[in-house]
């Protein structure tokens, strides 16, 4: 558990630097935390001497002591769990552990190049409890300033789709989520059992990780096929989805794009259990690498739409036999 200390130790900011800078703190071994000297660095564009080419070059932002935050209660919040991520890459607000694993939340990148948090991304982490007795998911509110009073009159950080960012409760069954496990219990947010159920499951990154319909996962448009996990209570099954070409034929494009798994709602699937996919953000460019024959059953991807193959929607009727139909069945839940 955490020492008194390192909870109720408050955000600092200091003046800007050339660089960010965790200093290093030593606790005893028993600390559940150790605070390090890992770094976090945010990206912007700097203006290069008159007739030389333009140069961009990391800026980095004042450093602060980790946490970063005491509390990830909304209705606990103070001034000091204020903080202030625009430009960067990887957030750390948490130290390292002593096992050496490293908690960092990326703005987006799944399987693109990694992209900076943007402009004015400063607030309050906070936690959004589950339904169910599972943990929630994490998210992160825009503020003005550091007055939490604010918090209601916030909005939310989205994606550049449009969706919020959130860390799901996939990420609590990593081992670099110890740490924030330890915050929720110890403010009562999670209960012992569901933190227990999550460690359990033992998942080595959540990263194409979903335990929901309309969570993203990351998908290589130059691949036939791609791998999803699922997780559904103490449950980890991956499901093999054949998608948008065949085999032998092909690739055709290239490019990389979040998609997601919704009900059809469309009448050629009228009282049946069908899933259909739709793209939500080209993470990376879409590049045509080979024409497309006349008979293909590739349909050109497009943001927003569903994948289709000869203009009909890629499905998956989840009371199938397959093995990819029993995976996804786990992500139906009859209202």
């Amino acid at each position: 558990m955490f020492s008194q200390k390192f909870l109720t130790r408050p955000l600092r900011y200091l003046a800007h630097s050339s660089r960010v800078q965790f200093a290093e703190h030593r606790y005893t071994p028993n600390a559940a935390l150790w605070f390090s000297s890992s770094r976090c660095r945010g990206n912007t564009t700097q203006t290069a001497p008159e007739g030389s080419p333009a140069l961009v070059k990391p800026i980095r932002k004042p450093w602060t002591h980790r946490p970063w935050f005491t509390t990830l209660d909304p209705t606990r919040l103070s001034p000091s769990d204020f903080c202030d991520i625009s430009g960067v890459q990887l957030a750390r607000p948490l130290p390292t552990m002593p096992s050496g694993k490293e908690m960092a939340f990326e703005y987006t990148s799944f399987g693109g190049p990694r992209t900076s948090f943007p402009p004015h991304t400063h607030g309050f982490f906070y936690y959004i409890p589950a339904p169910t007795d599972d943990i929630g998911e994490l998210r992160f509110r825009i503020t003005p300033d550091n007055n939490p009073e604010g918090f209601a009159r916030g909005h939310d950080l989205l994606l550049p789709s449009g969706i919020p960012w959130v860390v799901r409760s996939i990420f609590f069954s990593t081992q670099h989520a110890e740490g924030l496990c330890e915050v929720l219990l110890r403010d009562g947010l999670v209960t012992p059992a569901a933190v227990a159920a999550a460690r359990a499951r033992n998942i080595r990154t959540a990263r194409r990780a979903i335990s929901a319909l309309n969570q993203p996962f990351p998908i290589n448009l130059i691949n036939h096929s791609w791998v999803v996990t699922v997780v559904s209570g103490p449950k980890v099954s991956k499901a093999i989805v054949m998608c948008i070409r065949g085999q032998r034929t092909g690739p055709f494009f290239s490019g990389s794009a979040l998609c997601c798994f919704e009900r059809s709602t469309l009448p050629i699937h009228a009282g049946r259990r069908v899933l259909v996919v739709r793209l939500l953000e080209l993470v990376t460019p879409l590049v045509q690498v080979a024409p497309l024959p006349a008979d293909c059953a590739m349909d050109t991807p497009r943001v927003g739409e569903l994948l289709t193959t000869r203009g009909r929607p890629v499905a998956v009727d989840v009371d199938r036999g397959s093995r990819c139909s029993q995976t996804l069945r786990l992500l139906w839940k009859d209202p």
